[in-house]
């Protein structure tokens, strides 16, 4: 869905952090104990922040069995078990490293790479306790959407050679804005901020007073018309987004009481959402 010559201009760097926070997590945050065999011999058997942990094995026979027995002895100190063979491990990155294709996005490459993992769980090579390894290694989205049914929205919803713009606001001040614009094809093509609209100050206006003024100004320095502009507050949306999914009936919630605003919108989306609202 990214296209391969995608610019990047005019991010507020404070923006995209903000974005960050909000829909990806890193998996090295999280306290975890990580073991480190070859075949079976325990090379390394720590945990992931210093603290001392019990060791309740001192080989592995089941991957699965021990990295669920870890975990139970240790719950109140981690969050998740790793264990990986050693040698699995070289193989991951080097089928990884085979399969690039120039002619693919990134996040297309990615997206093939995290999918990879489940097969190498599923040999018994790369374990993780409670969940699988897609749930823990690498930037995990905090938001569990598959990415198939992502570009099937964007095929039916948005239209070619237009935008899509977040705005998110707290205390009715801009915390964080997203423009993506899309190709003919429907590809990525663009990613900016409001920082493309500098030197207007949009933190200073009541957005619910000018958010249809502020997609008419970025559609003229754009140059491509907006299919969906989403204006929501940050409280709602830490309300709508729940427990790693979003809660549809509180999106439709916030639509009725006009705390979530979409503007513009689709004509085949306005379908949809009429017949909830």
């Amino acid at each position: 869905m990214l296209d391969l010559h995608v610019q990047m201009v005019d991010i507020n760097i404070n923006h995209w952090g903000y974005l960050q926070s909000k829909l990806v997590r890193s998996g090295r945050e999280k306290e975890r104990i990580i073991i480190i065999h070859e075949k079976g011999k325990i090379l390394k058997f720590i945990h992931s922040h210093g603290k001392s942990i019990r060791r309740i094995i001192d080989k592995i026979t089941d991957p699965f069995k021990d990295a669920e027995n870890v975990y139970e002895a240790n719950k109140d100190l981690i969050e998740y078990v790793i264990i990986v063979d050693r040698d699995a491990v070289n193989e991951y990155f080097a089928e990884v490293q085979e399969s690039w294709n120039p002619n693919e996005s990134i996040v297309e490459y990615t997206i093939r790479m995290r999918r990879l993992l489940n097969k190498y769980y599923e040999k018994g090579v790369i374990v993780t306790y409670p969940s699988k390894p897609t749930d823990y290694l690498g930037w995990v989205p905090t938001i569990k959407i598959n990415y198939d049914a992502i570009v099937e929205f964007v095929n039916t919803y948005i239209l070619p050679n237009s935008l899509v713009a977040l705005f998110i606001f707290a205390n009715q001040k801009l915390k964080a804005s997203l423009i993506l614009g899309f190709n003919k094809n429907l590809r990525i093509d663009l990613i900016t901020s409001t920082d493309i609209l500098r030197p207007l100050k949009i933190e200073e206006h009541d957005w619910k007073q000018g958010y249809k003024d502020l997609i008419t100004i970025i559609e003229s320095k754009i140059g491509k018309k907006c299919s969906i502009g989403i204006f929501i507050e940050e409280e709602i949306l830490d309300n709508i987004i729940q427990k790693g999914g979003i809660e549809f009936q509180r999106v439709i919630d916030a639509l009725k009481q006009d705390k979530l605003l979409l503007y513009p919108i689709t004509d085949k989306l306005r379908t949809i959402l009429s017949n909830f609202t």
